[in-house]
């Protein structure tokens, strides 16, 4: 099952011009792994551990979502190549689960990655999610980076209030906040989210998304 999870990731990183590589020695031999350059440092010592082989292989589906494929000049080209993306990710949680749940063998002092999918989008993530909202004339482009930009991330009130601010219609903010809205953390500053809108009959539906929610 491991040698399936390296070749997928093998194949991410060959959509990446700057590679090296290094060897990962495992109960199944010694694999010879390519690493993009353009992700930062990996060690052999972490991907020996199935669950940061796991989260490389989100961060790299990541990387390819926010920095390239957002950057398609065909709306349909982007919509299909993230959907595509979309369903790499789920396979690839599916397959986490079903093959290495019972097998995850994490050594204190095994090197891991800094990003947890439980924890808040980092400035710097958020700073690129607005950049690429400001970059769209349409909402529903916005809406479908939204989309994609949930999985897996996590968001302040604070956040999605300056999400909310991307949208100029009532009603697009609404959507918004019923996208981001279940990925918040901080659910006790919900009602922040009232100022965003002007009419009462988005208003009310704020309200309701957040009773839903809570």
């Amino acid at each position: 099952m491991r040698k399936y999870i390296i070749a997928i990731m093998l194949m991410i990183a060959s959509l990446s011009a700057q590679e090296g590589r290094i060897s990962v020695k495992t109960d199944k031999g010694t694999f010879s792994v390519r690493i993009s350059g353009n992700n930062g440092d990996i060690s052999a010592t972490m991907l020996s551990v199935p669950e940061n082989v796991h989260k490389r292989l989100i961060k790299d589906i990541r990387t390819l979502r926010n920095e390239y494929i957002s950057k398609l000049y065909s709306r349909r080209d982007r919509r299909q190549a993230m959907a595509v993306l979309d369903e790499m990710e789920d396979l690839i949680n599916l397959l986490y689960r079903i093959g290495f749940s019972a097998e995850v063998n994490i050594d204190d002092n095994t090197e891991m990655d800094d990003e947890s999918s439980e924890e808040v989008m980092s400035p710097s993530r958020f700073n690129e999610l607005l950049s690429q909202l400001g970059d769209e004339s349409f909402s529903d482009d916005k809406l479908e980076i939204l989309r994609s930009a949930v999985k897996n991330n996590y968001f302040t009130i604070d956040q999605l209030c300056r999400i909310m601010d991307e949208f100029s219609m009532d009603d697009d903010k609404v959507k918004a906040e019923r996208i981001i809205y279940p990925h918040v953390v901080d659910t006790e500053n919900a009602h922040k989210l009232l100022s965003k809108v002007t009419f009462d009959d988005a208003k009310k539906e704020i309200r309701r998304i957040i009773e839903e929610n809570n």
